[in-house]
């Protein structure tokens, strides 16, 4: 267990929705984080992610509490960078 990264591509919307942080990028995928699972730090990863749309970047999908779909939610976004 642990988390996993993935590529999502360019970042092109986030938005809040029926209890959810949800990214899309430029090739209509979404992702999307539970507000109230993390209440602790949804609110700074939506503030972040608004910051990187546009840009390509990586995103996180947490292991730790059940084998969540890395093709369905995300727990974290960093730009992507040559060091990723």
């Amino acid at each position: 267990m642990g988390f996993v990264w993935n590529d999502f591509g360019r970042l092109m919307d986030v938005i809040k929705l029926n209890g959810c942080v949800i990214i899309c990028n430029e090739e209509g995928e979404t992702r999307k984080m539970s507000i109230t699972r993390y209440k602790e730090t949804a609110e700074d990863v939506y503030q972040h992610a608004l910051e990187l749309v546009g840009e390509i970047v990586y995103i996180k999908t947490s292991q730790w509490t059940n084998n969540w779909s890395e093709y369905e939610w995300f727990s974290d976004i960093i730009l992507y960078t040559e060091n990723n």
